[in-house]
């Protein structure tokens, strides 16, 4: 497996990050309560009103996590994403640039974020608050609107998908 160091180059007079391949070591992960809030790791009476507003919004079943990682964390990993190839993706729902897949990719950020999403602990949160069973299988992409860019309404629903999850880094 390439480890990646970033450098920088020069693109169109801004200054951009690009990631090289390189034999330096990756630092050792995180712990997951380093990134995910630790009050969204643990079962407590807040699930029961997490819970209930999850299944009582409308017009689907949703709940927002506010501070769900760090702000320093965050950063970083904008940071990595930003490095990242984005391809334009277009249909009758949405027009946005996404990356490739990165369940596979090892940079610090992501790589830890990834490891986080499959925790144990989170999933068993999760399924506290949604009801839902799941398995260890996570889909992991950026996506990027900007000016003309869409979304609009769809019901999400992909074989084998049980919860579309977003972090917003704005």
């Amino acid at each position: 497996m390439k480890k990646v160091r970033r450098t920088s180059i020069k693109q169109k007079g801004k200054k951009k990050q690009k990631a090289t391949p390189t034999n330096t070591p990756l630092p050792p992960p995180r712990p997951v309560t380093d990134i995910i809030n630790k009050a969204y790791l643990q079962r407590d009476s807040s699930n029961s009103v997490l819970c209930q507003a999850y299944l009582s919004n409308k017009p689907f079943s949703y709940v927002a996590l506010s501070d769900f990682v760090a702000d320093e964390f965050a950063c970083g990993l904008l940071e990595e994403l930003k490095t990242q190839k984005w391809f334009t993706k277009r249909n009758d729902l949405y027009t946005f640039k996404q990356t490739d897949d990165l369940k596979k990719l090892e940079t610090p950020y992501l790589r830890d974020y990834r490891s986080s999403l499959y925790s144990q602990s989170f999933r068993d949160y999760l399924q506290s608050i949604t009801g839902i069973t799941l398995n260890t299988t996570v889909d992991l992409a950026g996506q990027r609107y900007r000016q003309g860019g869409n979304l609009l309404c769809h019901d999400d629903e992909l074989e084998g998908r049980r919860i579309a999850f977003i972090l917003y880094l704005v």
